[in-house]
This record gives structure tokens, C-alpha cells and sequence, in this order.
């Protein structure tokens, strides 16, 4: 039982609170009012000058993109380490 929750709070199936370690990190987040009030500043700070959605659009299309070349790759090596036998 005790390894279950060992393994549930490191995957974060489960928090503990109060815990800075074990913590649920979405609980800090801010939300609303709060965040409107700063986001510009903060995405000013990372440089982020595109709206939110298309910085997430351009970067869920470059992780697609890297996982079809990974594929690629793997199945060209596959291939040439079966050649060589």
C-alpha cells in the first residue's frame, strides 16, 4: 500500500497537502482577475510576443514534427543494423 502512494504522489496521481514537495502545483496558478492583471508583464518577460494560442499552436506543431522525424529515424536505424547481418 505504502509503495502505491510512494509511486502515486511521483507520477502526481495524488498530493499532499500541506507540502511543498508533494504539493498539487496547478493550486498556485493564477486564475481570472489576478491573472489578466499581470499577464502581459509576464508574457512580456519571456518574450513571448504572439497571442498564448498560437505560441502553443507553434510548439504543439515543432513536438509533432520532431516525433515524426524521431520515427523516421528509428525505423531508417532499424533497417541498417538488420542490413549489416
Amino acid at each position: 500500500m505504502l509503495e502505491h502512494l510512494i509511486r502515486s504522489l511521483t507520477i502526481r496521481d495524488v498530493f499532499a497537502s500541506p507540502s511543498l514537495r508533494w504539493a498539487d502545483p496547478r493550486a498556485h496558478l493564477l486564475a481570472g482577475a489576478q491573472w489578466e492583471a499581470i499577464a502581459q508583464d509576464v508574457l512580456a518577460s519571456l518574450s513571448l510576443t504572439d497571442p498564448v494560442q498560437k505560441h502553443l499552436n507553434d510548439k504543439v506543431l515543432a513536438l509533432d514534427a520532431a516525433w515524426k522525424q524521431m520515427a523516421a529515424r528509428l525505423e531508417e536505424a532499424a533497417r541498417t543494423r538488420w542490413s549489416r547481418w
